[in-house]
């Protein structure tokens, strides 16, 4: 059997294994003054810095969109976990982007 060259080799796809790009949290809230610095503490007891930030309010409910750079999809999960356990939000929605 000859010995196969480079050029003969099936390509390894690298990006599988990457992480996501970026993961992006969308979080909808009752309007309450401590929510967006208990919401930001999350990040910031793992020494993580948000690339964007914004919040808004919209009628009775405050949305806040927060994207951050190479998390692992695990900790992306258990980020949005822990941020659906604080009391005054009501849902936190996870998209991990590419």
């Amino acid at each position: 059997m000859p010995a196969l060259t480079a050029s003969q080799t099936t390509p390894v796809d690298h990006r599988v294994h990457l992480k996501p790009r970026f993961s992006h949290f969308t979080i909808q809230s009752a309007i309450e003054p401590s929510v967006l610095s208990r919401i930001v503490e999350n990040f910031a007891l793992r020494n993580l810095v948000p690339e964007n930030l914004h919040a808004r309010r919209e009628n009775d409910h405050l949305v806040i969109s927060l994207t951050i750079a190479g998390l692992d999809p695990n900790v992306s999960e258990h980020l949005r976990m822990r941020m659906q356990n604080i009391l005054p939000v009501n849902s936190v929605e996870l998209e991990l982007l590419e």
